[in-house]
């Protein structure tokens, strides 16, 4: 198929546009976006598919907006044998022409013309083909099924093996549908074989059940007379199990006499233990009486022995910290001496500052007081004054407006020249006027002028109708001005601008004494500045009238200031030694305070260890007094002595009942009786089971188990037949399709080889001599290999797979052209190529188009301006 010519008018936003294809090579359609580039191609879709009277969406979509009138395409193309010229308008207005040129003139209108180009279609265009040799930006990343009819035959003939004819195409297909009735295109079984195998599991099972169920009455008829045999031993145990048990409660009974025995023993080995216990603990108590004695004696000789090495440390504290009392003495009546000294000096450095203080006011109240007269004055003036420099802007701009409307009046009015030829007296408008000769005098008439020579002339200038617009524009002119003038209370502009400038004048004035109060003001008020330099005055005055003669007043400031920091050089110095003799005092107090408090201590240990050792003394006798200390010896050795014999008794009575081996005789007694109540519950549940056994034995002979046996045999081999059937018809198929499969595939693996050299051919000139490809199934690209590195398909970068898809769609293209093929369309592809990728696919898509016919859709002519040989059409 060729795509020789597209028209298009009132087509969605495209007035008219018309575009010719070479049949081969390479046509590049450039414009902006939005021109109609796409809606060419999208037309030829749209004339093939939808008939003029459609109402589909996407003939709706095309309709111009706004506008009365049906989108028309008209298409020239050649398919097969068919050249023929296609052309249909939707409505409104909708029209079908086809003129058939080739093989043989035909001319068709309306619904005929329509379904013959569906004929020719049908008959001469892999419409699958067509779709798969498109490719817009980004559509290269799903690559495009190159399974197609057309390719098949034209890699198959490539290959040099012969073509498949429609009757192998319909052998194929039958085997096809006779095998997607039992297999799953995975293999696995569907439904049809399954559904008969899973029949065939449930009759089994049926027999199955029937056949147990035969021999599970057979096995209860067994069971019956096994447990009508056991009930008899059963008896027999139970009796034994009873005089057993009887038997082994009397020896039970006899030896817990023996226990009572062995009990009593060891509470009286329990009682001599703690008497012996106690007598211990009675000892103990005793020598640690004596011990306590004895360290409270000690401890006390030790605590005056420490107080008598003490007592010089005492007295050579307190003899240090009542010399540093008298330092300090001495050390405060010095620094409070100096101290005075300071203070008086500071004194008098004040006074001095106060005097200056008091000179540097009075200045700034008499800069206040000669401002606020200029203040006062100033703010009158602009209390007075309405005018601004926006007013006078107004009134200048009005000035010049009226100049410019009286030299337009000017302009437009008579004139008259008078000029006198001797002395006369002439009258303007009741103006008299002298003139002497050769005087020359020239007005304007602006409404009517009279001109009066006495005795002579009278004469009347008007002024035409038509100056009236001017006239009026210069009265306003001038109200606006002279109300201007008013609202500023200035007879002109300059006497406006000397208003103005007496304003800026004032205001000047009034920010200056403003800045002058406020500066000097600071943040006091005048009243409050004059009352600070009556303070200071009076303050200077008392302390002149109070202050000593001696010493005598410095004279100024500086020597003030001098004497000050002398002052309290000597203070500081004065203060310092009255810190280190503080300290030095702090220092003695506080060693004198360590000995009296460890003094204090050494009393408070005296008088406790004085007090615990008659304490210990005390108890010592008391207990003493109660018991000597030999008697408590004895005690100890005779409860020991005691604890022994007893200990001897415990042992004896346990070894008799050991020798009686009472745990073994309870666990025979346990077990006797668990073995006789075992029995009876055995010989129970064996008549309850035979009991059910009978009853279950009668039911189930009654419902007639043989016969449901029989008839599950029955449909066993039933269902057993059907599924042999259908199995050895799926296996059937299933070989005969894996035949055609296995032999199909090895055509495809043969004529896939030209279809994959062609790519990479044009593979090469992209990429270089180190690029191949391999094919899947599909005829899809499958894995990339460049420079020894394989890559999958899916892990190549955007632009390579648009790449990729673009060269697989020209290789498809050039192999089928000998047939007639089908237009490759790229519509702004290769958006994600950088610009040395972009030259070397030029060169590509230049080869292939030898062969085939190419159609470049873009917005980005630039984009393939390595493209050789390529024909521009811009929109």
């Amino acid at each position: 198929m060729r795509i020789r010519r597209i028209k298009v008018q009132n087509y969605a936003g495209i007035a008219e546009a018309e575009v010719s294809f070479p049949s081969e090579g390479i046509t590049i359609i450039e414009g902006p976006n939005e021109t109609g580039k796409t809606s060419l191609i999208e037309a030829v879709d749209l004339i093939l598919e939808f008939q003029d009277s459609s109402s589909h969406r996407k003939v709706k979509d095309i309709v111009p907006v706004g506008k009365d009138v049906g989108p028309e395409v008209e298409v020239d193309i050649t398919a097969g044998i068919y050249e023929f010229t296609y052309s249909k308008r939707w409505k409104p207005g909708p029209k079908t022409v086809l003129v058939i040129s080739k093989p043989q003139r035909e001319q068709l209108t309306g619904r005929d013309a329509h379904d013959r180009v569906r004929e020719i279609i049908k008959e001469a265009v892999d419409v699958t083909l067509w779709n798969a040799l498109r490719l817009v930006q980004g559509e290269g990343l799903t690559q495009a099924g190159f399974d197609v009819s057309s390719l098949g035959q034209a890699l198959d003939l490539a290959a040099g093996g012969d073509v498949a004819g429609d009757r192998e195409e319909a052998l194929w297909d039958r085997i096809e549908t006779e095998y997607a009735k039992y297999w799953t295109p995975g293999g696995k079984p569907k439904n049809t074989l399954r559904e008969a195998e899973q029949a065939f599991e449930q009759a089994q099972a049926d027999a199955d059940s029937a056949k147990a169920h035969l021999r599970d009455l057979d096995n209860a008829a067994d069971e019956i007379e096994r447990l009508e045999l056991a009930a008899q031993d059963l008896e027999l145990a139970a009796e034994k199990a009873a005089n057993d048990a009887k038997s082994l409660a009397d020896r039970v009974s006899a030896i817990e006499k023996i226990r009572h025995v062995v009990t009593a023993a060891q509470q009286e080995l329990e009682r001599a233990t703690l008497v012996h216990k106690n007598a211990q603990n009675d000892r103990l108590r005793r020598a640690e009486l004596v011990k306590a004695a004895e360290s409270a004696q000690q401890d006390l000789g030790s605590v005056i022995a420490e107080i008598d090495r003490s007592a010089p440390l005492r007295k050579n504290s307190e003899e240090r910290a009542a010399e540093a009392r008298d330092a300090l003495k001495k050390a405060r009546a010095v620094w409070s001496n100096a101290q005075q000294a300071f203070e008086r000096a500071r004194a008098d450095s004040e006074y001095h500052r106060h005097k200056i203080g008091i000179e540097l006011q009075t200045e700034r109240l008499d800069r206040i007081k000669a401002a606020q007269p200029r203040l006062a004055r100033a703010s009158k003036v602009l209390e007075s004054s309405v005018i601004d420099a926006d007013l006078l802007a107004g009134i200048e701009a009005a000035y010049l407006e009226l100049a410019r409307a009286q030299a337009a009046e000017d302009r437009t009015s008579p004139s008259v020249a008078i000029t006198a030829l001797r002395e006369v007296q002439i009258t303007i408008d009741d103006t008299p006027m002298d003139m002497s000769p050769d005087d020359e005098h020239t007005l304007a008439v602006h409404d009517t002028t009279r001109i009066i020579v006495p005795d002579i002339l009278t004469l009347s200038v008007t002024a035409s109708a038509d100056r009236t617009e001017v006239a009026d524009h210069l009265e306003a002119a001038r109200a606006r001005y002279e109300d201007l003038c008013r609202q500023a209370g200035a007879t002109d502009s300059a006497d406006a601008r000397a208003l103005l400038d007496t304003r800026t004048a004032a205001e000047r004035d009034q920010a200056e004494a403003r800045a002058t109060i406020k500066r000097d003001l600071r943040d006091l008020t005048l009243e409050e500045l004059a009352d600070k330099v009556h303070q200071q005055v009076t303050l200077t005055t008392e302390y002149e009238q109070n202050r000593a003669a001696e010493p005598p007043m410095p004279i100024d400031d500086n020597t003030a200031r001098d004497l000050e920091t002398a002052a309290q050089l000597l203070m500081n110095d004065a203060r310092a030694a009255l810190e280190r003799a503080e300290a030095l005092a702090e220092q003695t107090a506080e060693e004198t305070k360590e000995v009296d408090i460890a003094g204090a201590s050494l009393a408070a240990r005296l008088e406790i260890a004085r007090a615990t050792t008659d304490s210990a003394e005390k108890a010592l006798v008391e207990a003493r007094d109660e018991s000597a200390d030999e008697q408590l010896i004895e005690t100890e050795v005779a409860a020991e002595s005691a604890v022994a014999q007893a200990k001897l008794s415990a042992e004896e009575a346990a070894a008799k009942l050991a020798d009686a081996d009472p745990d073994t005789l309870t666990a025979l007694l346990t077990n006797a009786t668990n073995v006789l109540r075992r029995a009876g519950t055995d010989l129970e549940r064996n008549k309850t089971l035979s009991q059910e056994l009978r009853i279950r034995l009668r039911h189930d002979t009654e419902r007639g188990p043989a016969r449901d046996h029989d008839e599950a045999m029955s449909e066993l081999e039933k269902v057993r037949g059907e599924l042999q059937r259908l199995t050895d018809r799926a296996t059937a198929i299933e070989l005969l399709h894996d035949v055609f499969t296995r032999h199909r595939q090895q055509a495809r693996d043969r004529y896939a080889q030209p279809f994959r050299t062609q790519i990479e051919n044009l593979g090469k000139i992209v990429y270089g001599s180190g690029f191949e490809i391999t094919l899947d199934d599909n005829l899809s690209i499958e894995t990339r290999t460049m420079d020894g590195t394989t890559l999958d398909f899916e892990q190549l970068s955007t632009g390579a797979q648009e790449q990729l898809g673009l060269l697989a769609r020209l290789a498809c293209a050039t192999l089928v052209a000998p047939e007639g093929g089908a237009p490759v369309i790229f519509d702004d592809a290769l958006g994600w190529t950088d610009p040395q990728r972009l030259a070397r696919m030029g060169a590509a898509i230049s080869t292939a188009a030898d062969a085939c016919q190419v159609i470049i859709l873009t917005c980005v002519p630039d984009r393939y301006a390595a493209v050789g040989n390529a024909r521009t059409v811009s929109m």
